[in-house]
């Protein structure tokens, strides 16, 4: 005999409940996976609404960048015993060592406390001299209400966890990355602040034809799909320049920051402003071809026609010396402009000549904290004697200068549970060098708190659930095996043995279990979406600070459903081992006792 018969007389049995054909009465398995697809959903649903509200809540009020954390908020301090204030690279050394797994043995490392992951990035406010809108009334600014946003951001390097979030959401929709000279915009608040046709209307009056006329509509404008540029007045000098645009529906930090602004360009653009000398021209990537156009001579094969036609084109004056036309403007524009008036009016690149071209200079950031700059351009008192050797003999000596730092920064904590402990740790560094605003201190405490709550109140939820499932698994198992008694007496009588008939039923009983869950994450599934489509619809109000395109308020977590079916699975198999034992199926017992 085939050693594994009782189990096809398992599967028979227990698929043979599931058949129209049965009667009501004689159903137990089918009531049985009923009640446990219902039981194991009630658990799921407890430990996804734990997580949301523990994990998910927090994200949303909070923020959190993938892949990094939490950010919080610092600030150099400058009012305690060797305060700064500015964050410099020694700070950010100091902090970014608290995330790094060190050997406890090592000297004064003993009570060193290490959260992994988490690492500080300091950013700087960009302002209205930086960067500004094309035109006065493009922003809606509220002037009655101080809390609105204004056209403002802040700069970051390529290597900040908002980058490099920022960056990631490009390139989920695009197959190469943005140029050089790219923003980050803040969707939520431009759909907002932004009057997009009034923005086409200046530059209609600014831009070239063929310019104006790349210029998308306002749908096409937001769609992070396609590949957008915006126009902005760039540094001290307001040249109007295009920047590839990267949307983000909100950048998951505290603050309404209108856009992100990259770190290198922001520093070369002052440096620019201190040193009136220096022409940073950040619309080219390649240093060899760094220039910009302020006169260009026509030869006389042109017709006069297209002369005019260029000449208005790019909004310059035409006139004629010496029998040598020209093209001069009042100040320096951009090359790609001359390029694309040429190319409408129908003038290739052998018409015309770019005379006495501004050449602009080589200015690079090597480092975090630190900018090369031509030591030609710079006062001598700003040079070392060993520079100002250098400069007399190569005027384009690369002089490296060292930035001063920043005043603000987001240090990202990784793991939820230990902000509180992070936060109490940074305030408390050696020195203490920076400072956590107490409001945004107190409200991260608040949360923290919460988290703490939720966790205490897990514990008598988790308690109250067990003795429920005991109770409802013992009442079902009980009465299933009461049906089924008679059934085992006559698999004794047939010589199945009683370890067989205790694998018969554990088996049944764990795929009961089996399919229970599969109907119980299906339908999690679908209150999930349920949920998170009505919560999105209650909050629009809330866009422009909670991320309302996937808020994810119930989330799901292969764990969560393996310690659902884990403990249910064991409890049911001790309860079923139980009442077996208790029928009585044991080592004496024969048939006629189960057949009463």
């Amino acid at each position: 005999m085939n050693k594994c018969y009782w189990l096809l007389v398992a599967k028979k049995e227990l698929f043979m409940q599931f058949s129209f054909k049965r009667q009501p009465s004689d159903r137990d398995f089918l009531w049985l996976t009923l009640l446990s697809m219902l039981v194991l959903l009630f658990a799921l649903l407890i430990l996804s609404t734990r997580d949301g509200l523990s994990e998910r809540m927090v994200d949303l009020l909070l923020g959190r960048v993938p892949g990094h954390g939490i950010p919080v908020w610092v600030r150099a301090n400058p009012y305690t015993k060797g305060g700064q204030n500015l964050i410099d690279t020694k700070i950010i050394h100091q902090v970014n060592a608290l995330g790094i797994d060190t050997d406890p043995s090592s000297p004064g490392k003993e009570n060193t406390p290490y959260f992994q992951g988490l690492s500080i990035h300091p950013y700087q406010e960009v302002d209205h001299v930086t960067l500004s809108l094309p035109g006065d009334t493009l922003w809606d600014r509220h002037g009655h209400d101080p809390e609105s946003p204004r056209f403002e951001g802040i700069a970051i390097s390529q290597t900040d966890p908002l980058w490099e979030f920022a960056s990631g959401i490009y390139l989920q929709n695009h197959a190469s990355a943005p140029g050089n000279f790219c923003i980050v915009l803040n969707r939520s608040i431009f759909k907002t602040y932004f009057h997009y046709d009034d923005y086409q209307a200046s530059l209609k009056k600014l831009l070239p034809e063929p310019l104006f006329r790349e210029i998308p509509d306002k749908d096409s404008f937001f769609n992070d799909k396609k590949k957008n540029h915006i126009w902005l007045f760039v540094g001290i000098t307001k040249d109007l320049l295009r920047l590839d645009v990267i949307w983000v529906d909100r950048f998951p930090i505290p603050g309404k920051f209108a856009y992100l602004f990259p770190w290198h360009h922001y520093h070369a653009l002052e440096k620019a402003y201190q040193y009136a000398n220096i022409r940073y021209f950040p619309e080219v990537s390649n240093l060899s071809q760094k220039r910009r156009v302020k006169t260009i001579f026509v030869r006389k094969d042109v017709s006069s026609e297209q002369r005019d036609r260029f000449s208005r084109c790019l909004n310059g004056d035409l006139a004629t010396k010496r029998g040598q036309h020209y093209i001069s403007f009042k100040r320096e524009i951009p090359e790609f402009w001359v390029d694309a008036c040429a190319k409408d009016t129908g003038i290739n690149g052998q018409h015309y000549r770019i005379a006495h071209p501004v050449t602009g200079d080589p200015v690079r950031l090597v480092s975090f904290d630190t900018i090369e700059l031509p030591c030609g351009k710079l006062p001598k008192e700003k040079l070392t004697a060993e520079a100002q050797d250098q400069c007399i003999l190569n005027p384009q000596y690369m002089f490296a200068q060292t930035l001063p730092g920043s005043s603000r920064a987001f240090v990202y904590v990784p793991d939820r549970g230990q902000l509180s402990s992070a936060i109490s740790c940074l305030k408390n560094m050696e020195q203490k060098p920076l400072l956590i605003p107490w409001i945004y201190g107190d409200a991260l405490k608040r949360f923290g708190a919460l988290i703490k709550i939720i966790d205490v109140l897990s514990s008598p939820y988790f308690i109250l659930f067990i003795l429920f499932l005991i109770a409802l698994f013992g009442v079902m198992i009980a009465t299933l095996i009461g049906h089924r008694k008679h059934y085992y007496g006559i698999y004794l009588a047939k010589g199945m043995g009683r370890r067989h008939i205790y694998g018969m039923l554990l088996f049944q009983i764990g795929m009961t279990l089996s399919i229970g869950l599969v109907f119980a994450a299906i339908t999690l599934q679908n209150i999930r979406y349920l949920i998170n489509r009505h919560f999105i619809s209650a909050a629009k109000s809330f866009s422009d600070v909670l991320p309302l395109k996937t808020p994810d308020l119930l989330p799901i977590s292969f764990q969560n459903h393996l310690y659902a079916f884990s403990a249910g699975l064991l409890i049911a198999w001790v309860l079923t081992l139980l009442i077996l034992y208790l029928l009585p199926l044991r080592t004496r017992t024969m048939p006629d006792d189960l057949l009463d």
